[in-house]
């Protein structure tokens, strides 16, 4: 099982970079993890963000012939959900040309422990997401899910687009029964897969996860 991390980055959760790379170059698993970074940073500031992000690449000894950094423009809009719906799409699509059997979203702010990948791997045979719940940054007596830690089978990024500009330009309101959800975002995206019959299951306290704040 061909298993790769890939998560949006951008400049401003550069106080927890270092630290979640250190937690993906220790997390176990039977084979070397390839991790894909997409940066949406604001195109003024991403020649001096990347080259702080190798430096922390460096720093947590990771293979960089593991790493894929690549980047959107500001030529997709100034607006930040904007790129970062255009961030999970390249990611989409770069998961599939990689041949990946399952996408382990990891935003850069959580810190999952080493184990985290034996854990929750196994309940892949039953469904085709799996997701852990962590604490909020602001309340961490409250925990919040989305794909923030969560795996998913490459079969529903083959079936499901972050964003297609064949429909409303790929962006804005997609469900008046849903509110607050935009198409391209991750809650249109997973309401999508769940629609079209695929399995999820979420945990809470399974994994013990950190949702860093600055």
């Amino acid at each position: 099982m061909k298993i790769v991390i890939g998560t949006p980055i951008r400049d401003v959760k550069g106080y927890s970079i270092g630290a979640w790379l250190k937690s993906i170059a220790a997390l176990e698993w039977t084979e070397p993890i390839p991790v894909v970074l997409v940066d949406n940073t604001d195109d003024t500031l991403q020649a001096d963000f990347k080259t702080f992000v190798d430096t922390k690449i460096a720093e947590a000894n990771l293979d960089t012939k593991l790493i894929t950094s690549l980047a959107v423009s500001n030529v997709y809009g100034s607006e930040v959900s904007y790129r970062l719906v255009k961030s999970w799409e390249l990611l989409r699509q770069t998961l599939i040309a990689m041949g990946a059997d399952v996408w382990f979203s990891l935003e850069c702010d959580v810190i999952a422990p080493p184990d985290t990948l034996k854990v929750l791997s196994p309940y892949l045979t039953d469904f085709d997401i799996v997701c852990s719940t962590y604490p909020d940054r602001d309340n961490p007596l409250q925990n919040v899910g989305g794909i923030g830690c969560s795996l998913y089978k490459i079969d529903i990024l083959n079936n499901i687009k972050f964003y297609d500009n064949q429909i409303d330009d790929g962006y804005g309101k997609c469900d008046p029964l849903i509110t607050n959800c935009y198409y391209g975002g991750e809650s249109w995206f997973v309401t999508r897969a769940l629609r079209m019959g695929y399995k999820q299951v979420d945990f809470t306290n399974l994994i013990a996860l950190q949702h860093l704040a600055e």
